[in-house]
């Protein structure tokens, strides 16, 4: 029999008499994978309807610039804050998700009835001020809508003039093509498996061995290092896969 074999058999018949062997691989190794990432979606879900339901806190620079504009956004259950005094290095440091600055202009330019600049500091790069950021945008962008909306009934004209064309979003997914996003979690959770199923036997087939002062008379025979590597290596191979078979995902 090849050198290699016969490392391979050894390790395969230690390990398989080795209790914590054989729970690191059909049981931590099987469980694990799933476990983390049960436990990872649950938080994300968690973290998401958190942060969507409780109120938005929105630090605003020259706030008395738009009162309007500031009572609309209380009335839709903003908590409007005041700005540090840098609200870019604030933004930097992470002392807030995003802060509004309204520009000293802000007020001669929505009496003349032109498009008035509002200034949202963001860190793009962050992705817990995503969502933030978002409702700010789509406040602010509603806020907007139902004055270009005003300015047209009073002028006389219907605001369906200016919306000629409507979406209708007709979705045909159905809840298997949505859990289907899931599945990009799946090359992570079989690699975590794979992981965790053979790292225990790599580690006591190498470390371990040394522990017990029995690689030194192993590697004494008159075999090649790289035979011993290969048998050890197509051992800790099996064992990962084994551990990956028995997996729900396997």
């Amino acid at each position: 029999m090849s050198a290699w074999k016969t490392v391979f058999w050894k390790e395969v018949r230690e390990n398989i008499r080795d209790r914590r062997t054989m729970l690191s691989t059909f049981v931590y190794g099987t469980l694990m994978g799933p476990v983390l990432f049960a436990g990872l979606i649950a938080l994300m879900i968690s973290v998401q309807l958190e942060r969507a339901e409780k109120p938005l806190e929105l630090p605003v620079a020259n706030a008395e610039q738009a009162p309007q504009l500031i009572a609309w956004l209380k009335n839709r259950g903003t908590e409007i804050k005041e700005a540090p005094a840098n609200p870019e290095e604030a933004i930097r440091k992470r002392d807030a998700d995003v802060i509004l600055r309204i520009p000293a202009e802000y007020a001669e330019q929505w009496r003349e009835g032109k498009p008035a600049t509002l200034e949202l500091i963001v860190d793009r790069s962050q992705q817990k001020a995503e969502q933030s950021v978002s409702r700010v945008e789509r406040l602010i962008n509603e806020y907007g809508s139902q004055t270009a909306v005003q300015r047209l009934i009073v002028r006389g004209i219907s605001p369906e003039v200016v919306q000629p064309v409507l979406i209708a979003d007709v979705d045909q997914s159905t809840p298997q093509s949505r859990g289907g996003m899931l599945l990009a979690m799946l090359p992570y959770l079989l690699i975590l498996t794979v992981f965790a199923g053979g790292s225990y036997l790599a580690i006591d087939s190498t470390a371990g061995e040394r522990e017990r002062q029995s690689l030194e008379p192993l590697l004494i025979n008159p075999v090649g290092r790289g035979q011993i590597m290969m048998g050890k290596l197509i051992a800790t191979m099996s064992f990962a896969m084994a551990s990956l078979g028995a997996a729900p995902t396997g």
